[in-house]
């Protein structure tokens, strides 16, 4: 999403453990690394930097490069990787699906 404040930004859940702004994560599904420079808790028309989200919590990430839906971020040393989600393709509603 493009915010014309902060620029390009990325929501993100975090499944288990602590995320802080400053961190590295790993992309297990594009074996490439990411830091965590600024984190932002977003309000109906406002943005709150945050140092650091829990499990449960779900935060803006500003300037991730190479971070797509359904994309699994996770600690380097423990790799894992969900299940993408799969996104129906255009006038895939209302078509039969026999």
């Amino acid at each position: 999403m493009s915010d014309p404040f902060v620029g390009h930004v990325t929501y993100i859940r975090v499944y288990s453990g602590v995320l802080k702004a400053g961190s590295y994560v790993f992309n297990s599904g594009k074996r490439t690394r990411e830091r965590i420079s600024r984190m932002l808790q977003m309000h109906a028309n406002k943005r709150e930097e945050i140092e650091e989200v829990c499990a449960g919590d779900i935060c803006a990430v500003v300037g991730l490069k190479s971070v797509n839906t359904g994309d699994t971020l996770c600690d380097e040393q423990k790799q894992i990787i969900l299940e993408n989600y799969r996104f129906p393709g255009a006038g895939y509603f209302g078509r039969d699906r026999a």
